[in-house]
């Protein structure tokens, strides 16, 4: 079932459970057990503008940055086969057309037989973090430079644990 605006048609549980699917802080979907999507809340529709139709069953592979899809699909396949959760970092399109940085997370369903009943997952942005994360591994390098240059080295003590960490510089200088 693709998820659609919240009507009166449905019951109160599920009118409700619709509700908190739709609002929580991710991108949300299922899919069957062969990894054929059958739901997204509406938050992963809005972020994504495309409509419930468009992304059921691999439709929701466009998107996904061309050149992350085959990673993706390849994890994907093997969070299948294995029938174990997965995770993996790929670029997702936003309805404006710009792709930013995503974990992608599945996580089976198993019925009482112990077979895949359905799959679950979230799509976390993590834009923000990694452009942290390489403008800190940026900064790092830029540091680097100079100590290489001039020879120099950097360490530090910590006091409560009595580990000291030194700069490569400074092990090549020792």
């Amino acid at each position: 079932m693709a998820s659609s605006r919240h009507g009166s048609e449905e019951p109160g549980d599920i009118q409700d459970i619709r509700l908190v699917v739709d609002t929580i802080p991710a991108l949300a979907w299922s899919a069957g057990p062969d990894g054929s999507a059958e739901f997204f809340n509406q938050r992963w529709l809005d972020y994504t503008g495309l409509s419930a139709e468009q992304a059921l069953g691999s439709g929701w592979e466009v998107a996904i940055h061309p050149d992350d899809l085959p990673r993706i699909l390849e994890v994907f396949r093997e969070g299948l086969n294995s029938v174990k959760p997965y995770e993996v970092w790929g670029r997702f399109r936003r309805f404006d057309g710009e792709f930013r940085w995503f974990l992608f997370r599945g996580s089976p369903l198993r019925d009482r037989s112990g077979k895949v009943a359905k799959w679950y997952g979230t799509n976390t942005d993590l834009e923000e973090r990694k452009r942290a994360e390489d403008a800190l591994r940026a900064s790092e390098a830029f540091l680097l430079q100079p100590q290489r240059q001039t020879r120099t080295c950097s360490w530090r003590h910590d006091i409560l644990s009595g580990k000291v960490t030194v700069s490569a510089e400074g092990l090549v200088m020792f």
